[in-house]
């Protein structure tokens, strides 16, 4: 019978290891804000397009149209962003973010580079930049469409 590997022995170990540290200090620093990291990542993608259906912000966040419905719904919610009218078809609905959306996107923006800082600050360029190729290379290898939300 063969022994158990220690779970130090995997690669993935250490991915979750680093990973939950790292989401969950950002998520921490979210919070001051009132804002989820899933929240951050709809802010942000909203303001990538500046104005756009729930269709192309759930492509453009890769993941499904009632997800992001829901996402949509919280930062309604919290006056971050509105829905609109198309002035060509009034029955096409534009989500746009508020000024205090707008004004929010950039400070988180600010946080997710902190936190990035913190993190793998100590890196040199050319390390971090071999880390991301590394993970962009699972990513491609393995086909993976679903972007991380939360």
């Amino acid at each position: 019978m063969n022994k158990a590997r220690d779970l130090e022995y995997h690669v993935g170990y250490w991915l979750r290891f680093v990973s939950n540290h790292v989401s969950g200090a950002f998520q921490q620093r979210l919070a001051t804000y009132d804002v989820t990291a899933a929240e951050w990542v709809t802010l942000r993608s909203i303001d990538g397009l500046r104005s756009c259906s729930l269709s192309e912000l759930a492509e453009r966040m890769g993941s499904d149209p009632s997800t992001v419905s829901r996402l949509v719904e919280r930062v309604l919610r919290k006056g971050l962003a509105v829905r609109n009218h198309s002035e060509e078809d009034r029955r096409r609905i534009q989500i746009e973010l508020t000024k205090t959306g707008l004004s929010l996107v950039p400070r988180l923006a600010q946080e997710a580079d902190a936190n990035d800082e913190r993190y793998f600050g100590h890196l040199s360029r050319k390390e971090r930049k071999t880390l991301s190729e590394l993970m962009q290379g699972l990513v491609q290898k393995h086909g993976w469409k679903d972007k991380p939300i939360s």
